[in-house]
This record gives C-alpha cells, structure tokens and sequence, in this order.
C-alpha cells in the first residue's frame, strides 16, 4: 500500500536525521571502497543531493511530487514537481507509476506554459524583452511535451492535446509571432476545442487579430468570436471597435450606449466612437459632450481637438470655433487651413486687421502662395475701399497667368464682387472654367455676374449646364429654383420646375437648411401654394440664427401671408 502525504513528509525528516547521525559514525566492520565508488565526481554528486532524498525510493518522490502539486503556487513549485517526478522515474518506478510520473511532467508543465500563456494575455509583461523571456519559458515547456510523447502519441493527437494547442495558439499570438504560425497554430486549436464556447471565442479573437489589416474579415471572425463569449470584455470591446471601423456606427453604439450608462467607462475609444455616431446623426452637441468626458492626456491630442472642432463648426459656435481652432495651431502653428478658417471668421466680425496677423503668419510657412497672397488682398479690400486699385492690379496680374491656381483665381472673384465690377468678375471665372469646366463653385457663381449683366438667356444656360454636370448639388438646384420662382421677368420663370428643384435641394439636406427652405417656399408661392410657402419659411425662421437674414425670412413671411409671390428685383452684385 502507498505511504500517506503525512508519512511520506515525517518519514524525509526522520530518515534525513537517521543518514545525518549515520554520517558522522566509523563503521570498521565494513570493507574499504574501491576507487570507483569512492570517485570525486560521485562523492560530489551525493553531497549536492539533499539529504531528504538520499534515501528516498522513486515512489517517495513521486509521492511528494504529487503532494506539492497540489499545493502548488508558484512557478519555483511546478519547477520542484518537474524535478522531483523526473528524479522518481530515473531512480526506478512501476510501468503504472511511471505512466503515472509521466502525465503529471506533461500536466505540470502544461501548467506553466498555461500561467504564461495568461501573463501575455493580460498584458502583464510590459517590455518586448518580457514579453520573449515569458513566451520562451511557454513554448520551451511545450516543446518538452512535444518531446516527451510516446510511439502511440502525435502532437494533435494525445491527452491535454487540445488544452497543449490553445495554450500554444496563445502563446504565439500575443508574443508577436509570425501571423501565418499563429493561423495555423489557430486552426489546429480550433478543430480540437470546437465543444469549448470560451476558448473557441479567444481563439476567433486571436485570430481576428492577426487578420485585422482586412476588416471585412476582421469583423466576420470578431463578430463570431462575440456571439459565443459575450461577457468577454476584450471581445466585446474589439467587437465594438471593429464595427466602427466598418462604419457600422449604429450597431456599435447600440451595444455601447448602455454600457456607457450602467458602468463607469473611461475608454477613449468608447467616447470617440460615439462622438462620431452622434456626429453622424447630426446631433453636434451630444456628440462634443463625449469628446469633453475624454481624460487627459488623450483630451489634448491633435485627433480629439480636431474632432471637437468639427463638432462646433457643425454647430456654428464662432467662439469655440477660435478657441479650438488655437489649441491646435499651438500644437501644429503651420495649419494653414486653419488660420485661414480664424481668418475668415475674423473677416466675418470685421476684425480685419487679426485676419491680416493669421494670413501673415500662414504666408510665412508658405510666402509664395498666390492663394494666401490672393486671401490677403480680399482682407485687405474689406478693410478700406483705398485698396481697390491695388488689389485690381493683383487680380490682373494673376490672370496674365494662364496657370494661375483656381483658388486664387476664386478669391480674386470675391474681390470683384466686393468692387461690384461683374464684368472682372466674368472674366475671372472664365479664367477658371478654361482650367476646370466642372468647376462647380465657378458655375454656381456664374448665373449671378449674367443677372447683373443683364444676360439673363446666358443665367439660364449656365444654371442648366450647372444641373446638368451636379444633379445631386443642393446648392445648384437651389439657386435655379430661386431664379425661376422669383426673377421679375416673367418669361423667365417656371413655378412647376422651381417646385421640382426645390423639393429636390429640401430632401438631399433632410429639409435642414434654412436658405433651401426659404427658396422652397418661394416656388411654393410661384404655384399658388401658400400654405405650404408659410409653413416652409416658417422652419426657415426656426432654423436661422443670423439677425439679417431673420429679416429677410420676416419680409417674406409676409408677402405669403398676403398671397404674393416673392420677386428679386435686387442686383445681386449691389447687395
């Protein structure tokens, strides 16, 4: 019968006193050693052996080494069982303890690769160095498994095979392996713990992993991994996270919204995402809420500051508009669309000489450019009407070249506006449809020099030539409704077609513009239809947050409410 843990421990103490009493005695009635047994080598090797073991069978340590197993806590632990279970194999066991031996070594250093396999995953190993010292003790025990397998085993083959492929699939993913081991590694594991829910998903999730330079796939296999482990928290995130990158922003934020709400998130990531689904649905407000629960560091990011602009831009708030706009020019000075966006809102406040400092700063990163050049002659000509004669030379000069870059060429137009000369305005614009005939804001702007030339057959061609070539631009079908639903001239208008295009501009912005509802209820009044026109500049009204333009909405208002058509007798380059 087997001697007890209890015994096996009393029995080290007492026989290790017994050798040591045993040791210090003169046996004379024993006969001399020869030299081979007395060799240093041997005598060496026996005072290296703990005293506990000299007298131990095979069955005593393998006992033992079943004893520490289970009380095993440390990696020093399984390295003991390891020792003390090959020691009993060497000293001599039966075929059944020795079998015995054998699967406790394959169960114990499974165990170990089993403990690395976790520090890896749990990103407990910080440094790359750590991270290849941790992988090398795992796979170095698998391999040592590997070794170990009889004539009857293979390595896809045996008992723990299937714990030996999850922990090596593992092992390899998160220690930065080459992709086409881990996949492999993946497969084989995959095959073997098909009944096994959890470690399927962790393997799906490795394997997404490795394949997430396509996303398509990469999502397939997240998603997967998702359904069968949904409380894994790394899955569910990687799950979210991969449906945002697909632009599938709904389903990403109906899986997140509530766990935003229940639970203390802090993840950045988490917060981008529905910053961008909020953005998406055209909520700016909620979604800059998000991006300003975002903790520093990552709240002062260029990414995240660029993210909160675009949501005040949406949302048309000018002084947070500055404000962003100069914490990231703090971080990037030589943003050149953004001191021209500054510029631009200065211009609107009439801060004329501050929009002349950000055009003069972004000159000095870039003192060629005949557009910045170009922006600061406009600047200037608002500032004072002395500048005209300069800027008219300028304008001149630019179009002497054919080349000439059609964003100067742009601003020059603007500048011939602000002059109220729409013949040097023609003559601009012509310059820029020589360079691009599509371009889109040079035909929009067209039809409105031909109205104040009094060219009103060349408005028409050029508003259809403009529809024609952006049958989807909201502005371009708004300008022509405008046109045909208010023009004086009586042989121009069209109420049917203005209908036609106004409805068309209201759906492709989901009836969310102010100026595209004021021209709809114009083509509604050109029809008679002034229910409709009222209702229309009504939610124009609502929508509008400019003083001047509230006015002009009032003064329309009114004529509906007298049934009367509106008609545009003004000269758009006076206004």
């Amino acid at each position: 019968m087997r001697k007890t843990f209890l015994f096996v421990v009393a029995a080290a103490v007492l026989g290790a006193g017994a050798c040591f009493a045993q040791d210090a005695q003169t046996d004379e009635s024993n006969p001399p050693a020869s030299e081979e047994e007395f060799s240093l080598d041997k005598l060496m090797e026996d005072l290296d052996k703990p005293e506990s073991e000299k007298e131990k069978t095979g069955s005593d340590l393998l006992d033992e080494a079943m004893a520490l197993k289970l009380s095993a806590t440390t990696l020093n632990d399984i390295e003991r069982i390891l020792e003390l279970s090959q020691k009993a194999i060497d000293k001599g066991l039966s075929a059944e303890e020795e079998k015995m031996a054998h699967g406790l070594m394959r169960m114990t250093l499974l165990q170990r690769a089993a403990v690395t396999a976790e520090i890896l995953r749990d990103g407990r190993a910080d440094s790359e160095r750590e991270i290849a010292f941790v992988a090398r003790i795992g796979l170095g025990d698998l391999k040592r498994i590997k070794d170990a397998l009889d004539s009857k085993e293979t390595e896809k083959k045996f008992e723990g095979a299937d714990v030996y492929w999850y922990i090596k699939a593992t092992l390899l993913a998160y220690s930065g392996q080459n992709g086409k081991d881990v996949l492999e590694a993946v497969k084989t594991a995959k095959k073997l713990n098909s009944e096994n829910k959890k470690r399927l998903a962790q393997l799906l999730y490795m394997e997404a992993t490795v394949q997430s330079f396509d996303k398509e796939k990469h999502l397939k296999l997240i998603k997967q991994a998702f359904e069968k482990d949904s409380e894994s928290e790394p899955i569910e995130r990687a799950y979210i996270i991969a449906l945002a990158r697909n632009d599938k922003l709904d389903e990403a934020a109906k899986l997140l919204i509530p766990l935003m709400e229940n639970e203390e998130q802090s993840d950045p990531i988490y917060m981008i995402i529905l910053s961008d689904y909020y953005q998406n649905n055209s909520q700016p407000e909620k979604a800059l809420e998000w991006l300003n629960k975002i903790p520093a560091p990552a709240s002062d990011s260029v990414p995240i500051l660029k993210s909160k602009f675009s949501c005040v831009v949406k949302m048309e708030d000018k002084q947070q508009i500055l404000d962003l706009s100069l914490k990231i020019l703090n971080k990037e000075p030589d943003n050149i669309d953004m001191r021209l966006l500054r510029a631009k809102l200065m211009m609107e406040g009439k801060k004329y000489d501050d929009a002349l400092q950000e055009i003069d700063l972004a000159l000095f990163f870039d003192e060629k450019s005949s557009f910045l050049n170009m922006m600061k002659t406009l600047i200037l000509c608002y500032k004072d009407k002395a500048n005209f004669d300069d800027a008219r030379k300028a304008i001149e000069k630019l179009l002497d070249d054919k080349g000439a870059d059609v964003r100067a060429l742009i601003v020059a137009r603007d500048s011939a506006r602000l002059m109220k000369d729409p013949d040097l305005a023609l003559k601009i614009s012509q310059a820029v449809l020589q360079q691009d005939e599509k371009n889109e804001y040079a035909l929009t702007g067209l039809p409105s020099i031909y109205i104040a030339l009094k060219q009103y057959d060349k408005a028409v061609e050029t508003f259809e030539k403009n529809i024609e070539l952006n049958p989807e631009s909201p502005t371009a079908l708004n300008n022509y409704s405008w046109f045909l639903s208010t023009i004086p001239q009586d042989a121009y208008r069209d109420g049917k077609k203005a209908l036609e295009l106004a409805l068309k501009a209201a759906q492709a912005t989901d009836y969310k513009e102010s100026f595209i509802l004021s021209t709809l209820a114009a083509a509604y009044a050109e029809n008679g239809d002034f229910e409709n026109a009222l209702k229309f500049v009504q939610k124009a009204l609502e929508l509008v947050k400019d003083e001047k333009q509230k006015e002009e909405l009032k003064n329309e208002l009114e004529s509906y409410k007298q049934n009367k058509p509106m008609r545009d007798s003004s000269d758009p380059w006076n206004k």
